[in-house]
């Protein structure tokens, strides 16, 4: 990994500026039947539902595979404390209330507010966060970890939306979101659609907000943390609630004017060029789709809607792995979707949005990573298997 000094200071300043506890853990269920004056309203049990395999070029579809979405709830938690950009939620009696918690041999949990798990007897964690006198009568709270990036904000936290919707508060209690919400216009976009009348309360990273009523809505999909090892991801790690995005698809398409979509290119190529992680031989490829009719296109350059404008129309898309693909969700029916990956692996974050769309995705492989531990790291596609696969279906598309 690239160390910088910027990294270095910022790292500095959260081990000084920090405030430190030991803390006992639970899954939010457990606290809220045996905690006095907490409340846990289950909305949606338990329900049989399925994961879309990966699918990469030149190999069969496989079935999708079997699996349990877990129990929704909402929450109501009195005297709470939450921490921007974080899963955690601390509790008038120090507990540390944490639903992610997973197999620890499989999973890497990386949450801001976890210093680190103590070893010794009961399991208890070291919570680092940055205490405020910031305190509100009642509030939602919509943050998770990794809020600031696009895929997870859509799918861990804006989707909350679905089970608000489910369960009845009242207008004037405000929702809570990270500071990055406010400052990266795409996500204040998703919140102002989705929020409607509620007044929007932002929480900078690891700083505290005390709640005296607390309504927390649990997870919709389940998306584990990082993993430790990316040979041994199983179809099955990654559980969407297909209702909850048929929701979220329905209420975002409500506000593209569908008629101006048509405008935008039938063929593009999402450009990663201004991204940090996961660099690639774009130019290269560039060199070769634009020949094929492609237009290269940079999402983070325009606005959610326009975003889903552009989605929408097209009909064949190609584009490495990231957090553009969030918007397969508002492809139409039968769109054709390559996406280039750096080592072959069952993560199903975007087939199962590929699946609840009727959306044709493939994915190819690269022949060189520069990591053989981390998916996050550069790699090289083959330039003439793409080729090959491009042509290929140029053909198909002109015999058809």
């Amino acid at each position: 990994m690239k160390i910088t000094l910027r990294k270095v200071f910022f790292k500095l300043n959260d081990l000084i500026f920090s405030h430190y506890s030991l803390s006992s853990v639970a899954r939010v269920k457990t606290y809220c039947l045996r905690k006095g004056g907490a409340q846990y309203k289950v909305l949606n049990a338990q329900q049989k539902t399925v994961s879309a395999p990966v699918k990469y070029i030149n190999e069969p579809q496989r079935e999708p595979v079997r699996c349990i979405l877990p129990e929704q709830y909402i929450a109501i938690i009195p005297n709470a404390r939450v921490i921007g950009r974080s899963n955690a939620i601390l509790t008038e009696d120090l507990c540390f209330l944490y639903d992610l918690l997973c197999d620890e041999t499989k999973y890497r949990v990386s949450d801001c507010a976890i210093f680190r798990k103590y070893p010794f007897g009961e399991t208890k964690y070291i919570l680092s966060y940055k205490k405020t006198n910031d305190k509100i009568e009642a509030g939602i709270y919509l943050d998770c970890n990794y809020s600031n990036n696009y895929y997870h904000f859509l799918y861990e936290s804006a989707i909350k939306f679905y089970l608000l919707n489910q369960y009845d508060i009242d207008e004037s209690v405000p929702v809570l979101v990270g500071e990055s919400v406010r400052l990266i216009p795409q996500l204040s976009e998703i919140v102002s659609i989705l929020a409607k009348n509620r007044k929007v309360i932002y929480i900078k990273r690891k700083e505290t907000c005390s709640v005296k009523t607390l309504y927390y809505p649990s997870f919709v999909n389940f998306i584990p943390p990082n993993f430790k090892n990316s040979n041994e991801i199983k179809t099955e790690d990654v559980i969407f609630d297909f209702k909850a995005l048929n929701y979220l698809r329905d209420t975002i398409l409500k506000k593209v004017d569908l008629e101006k979509a048509k405008f935008r290119p039938k063929k593009i190529f999402i450009s990663r060029k201004n991204a940090l992680r996961r660099s690639y031989n774009e130019n290269e490829i560039i060199d070769l789709v634009v020949k094929l009719g492609y237009t290269v296109v940079s999402p983070e350059m325009m606005t959610f809607i326009e975003q889903v404008e552009m989605f929408n129309n097209a009909d064949d898309i190609i584009a490495a792995t990231g957090a553009a693909l969030s918007n397969l969700l508002f492809c139409h029916d039968n769109c054709s979707v390559l996406c280039l990956i750096s080592e072959r692996y069952e993560l199903s974050i975007f087939s199962n949005l590929a699946f609840i769309s009727n959306v044709d995705l493939e994915y190819l492989a690269s022949i060189k990573t520069y990591s053989n531990d981390n998916i996050q790291h550069g790699f090289i596609v083959d330039i003439n298997t793409l080729k090959d696969y491009l042509q290929a279906k140029e053909q198909v598309s002109e015999n058809i």
